[in-house]
């Protein structure tokens, strides 16, 4: 899926105060359940975690594009996700067949 972060100013209420948080932005549209846990969390988390978390969304929209039909459950493509973070998904041949080419993260 194609997707690009972008920081966004966000009104919550008629006052019109402006919150900037970071969006993903899908041919979809915004990936809203994000918008609204960022949202949720906005005076409990710093504007560097909320940052993070996009990037690792994006990171997993990737991976998941990448891997299409390749998991029977959620919770099997999460794990690989997980593992392919750590490990990186570069083979010992050096071809990574998925694309990402990630390095293998360290400890």
């Amino acid at each position: 899926m194609d997707h690009t972060i972008i920081q966004a100013g966000v009104v919550r209420d008629s006052h019109g105060v402006e919150c900037s948080i970071p969006v993903i932005l899908t041919d979809q549209g915004p990936l809203l359940p994000l918008v609204d846990y960022m949202l949720w969390s906005i005076n409990s988390k710093s504007h560097s975690w909320r940052g993070k978390l996009a990037q690792g969304v994006s990171l997993l929209i990737q991976y998941l594009a990448a891997n299409k039909d390749l998991f029977s459950t959620p919770h099997e493509a999460f794990s690989g996700f997980v593992n392919r973070l750590a490990n990186g998904t570069v083979g010992e041949d050096g071809l990574d067949p998925s694309g990402l080419y990630w390095g293998a993260k360290a400890s």
